[in-house]
């Protein structure tokens, strides 16, 4: 097979990983053209995605700026950047360093910058597109994609790149239609409008405790919000905290054998004789074999886990910096927030507020009143229930199938997406969140960036003899 000297590439998203995968694309060399066509619905969302909104000043990163480089050769990028543009945050009044847990805006802005910095530099065998439009179905035509757009534009490129990050979280069993029709209910906390409609002295609900929840009190602790919250999850806990780096070595991690209760046990062991270390030393040491030992779970064991480990997994995996744990902590004195586990078992509109009724422990009924009710369950994993005309249609198609552990559709190797058909579709990939239902670990910078170094390798490497349609011919975009 000769080797193609121009191709095109849609990148369906603007975040994290479909950004990150456009400089990428930029940055390496090609002998030949490439077109790169990067698609994002949202103007705000363009080269920052949801998490690094412009609006999120209290919602810290998760990881200390020393490791959220985009570039794992250059470990320093984020860093380095900070040290250029510190001069333009001087109005927060806060110094950081390469320990810091940065505002996710802060991130967002050098995501940003990166991306417009490598569209200027560009080679001149690049083309770079930007199209603020809304991807509403793709059909396979040869070895192409045909790619409509809510507008009615449609393009045909050889790649076609889902990196649509995290689906929104679906509707719990428990709430009634009632409550799920009534605009007291915000069902996304992702959504850019969620605190429009809030006031500053209501009553709230929060519907899990988790990243999600965290970053909603942030938000309204930016709002100078003065109501009063109750999270709801079945484990009642508080997120855990981030601690300090030491120099003490885990001992050496178990071998695991693929069954999931061995496996879990044996990992509870070894946390328990490494009791005392810091997280980030022991989560170093479990990190690169998460997805190993995911991979070698059936899907049956896969949903067990979901089930009955994820929640303390959760816990332990993902933490929040000191200062978000600090206004969390002053609410809770306060009085302003309160955290209760509990079941919920029923939802109904009263008046003007919604209100809901508890199991809680030791078999005690609960009933809670709310003037609004906020969804921070995590994102959706049932296709059939997500509110997406793309992913819709390519279910139809058949292009996509519900994942067998529950998690989303079925992925597999560079994030290739396998059919009903059992074969993985030719030139079709996903990146990040979306490959979930095969790596587990697949949300984080880390993961995201070893993602898109591969997929880049592959889409320049890619060869082909067949005549391939120019997708500057088609519709206007």
């Amino acid at each position: 097979m000769e080797k193609n000297n121009h191709i095109s590439v849609a990148i369906v998203g603007a975040g994290l990983s479909g950004s990150l995968l456009a400089i990428n694309l930029l940055k390496k060399t090609f002998d030949g053209k490439i077109d790169i066509f990067l698609i994002e619905s949202s103007k705000k969302r363009f080269g920052r995605g949801v998490a690094y909104s412009p609006n999120s000043i209290y919602q810290k990163l998760n990881v200390p700026a020393k490791g959220m480089s985009l570039f794992p050769e250059n470990p320093n990028h984020f860093v380095d950047w900070w040290k250029s543009n510190e001069k333009n945050y001087f109005y927060l009044g806060e110094s950081y360093d390469e320990n810091s847990f940065f505002p996710r805006f802060i991130f967002g802005d050098y995501l940003e910058s990166t991306l417009n910095s490598n569209i200027q530099t560009k080679s001149s065998n690049k083309e770079f597109f930007t199209i603020n439009d809304e991807v509403v179905d793709a059909s396979k035509i040869e070895s192409q994609w045909k790619i409509k757009l809510s507008s009615g534009a449609e393009l045909i490129v050889d790649n076609l790149i889902l990196a649509t990050g995290n689906i929104p979280p679906g509707n719990p069993n428990y709430l009634s239609n009632e409550v799920l029709d009534n605009k007291r209910y915000l069902h996304n906390p992702w959504d850019d409008s969620l605190f429009e409609s809030i006031q500053l002295n209501e009553t709230l609900g929060i519907l899990g405790s988790g990243l999600s929840m965290v970053d909603v009190i942030m938000t309204l602790k930016r709002k100078n919000f003065q109501g009063k919250i109750v999270s709801f999850s079945r484990s009642g806990k508080l997120p855990k905290v981030h601690s300090i780096p030491d120099h003490l070595n885990p001992t050496p991690f178990p071998e695991l054998f693929g069954n999931v209760n061995d496996d879990v046990n044996k990992i509870r062991n070894w946390l328990r004789e490494n009791d005392g270390l810091s997280d980030v030393n022991l989560m170093n040491v479990i990190r690169p074999y998460t997805s190993v030992i995911w991979k070698s779970w059936d899907a049956k064991s896969q949903r067990r886990f979901i089930r009955h480990v994820r929640p303390f997994w959760e816990s332990f995996r993902h933490r929040i910096p000191s200062e978000s744990m600090a206004i969390i902590s002053e609410w809770i004195q306060l009085g302003k927030l309160t955290f209760l586990k509990a079941r919920i078992q029923s939802s109904r509109l009263e008046k003007e507020t919604i209100e809901i009724t508890t199991l809680e422990p030791h078999s005690k009924f609960g009933s809670y009143r709310f003037d609004r009710l906020i969804n921070c369950t995590g994102p959706d994993t049932k296709l059939k229930e997500v509110k997406s005309d793309l992913y819709t249609n390519l279910m139809k198609k058949g292009y996509i199938i519900q994942s067998e552990n529950g998690i989303g559709f079925v992925t597999g190797n560079l994030g290739q997406v396998k059919s009903k058909e059992g074969k993985f579709l030719e030139n079709l990939y996903c990146l990040g969140p979306l490959r979930k239902n095969e790596l587990w670990e697949s949300t984080a910078l880390r993961e995201i960036r070893d993602q898109v170094n591969e997929l880049t390798s592959v889409i320049l490497n890619s060869n082909s003899n067949t005549k391939k349609s120019d997708p500057l011919n088609q519709s206007s975009v």
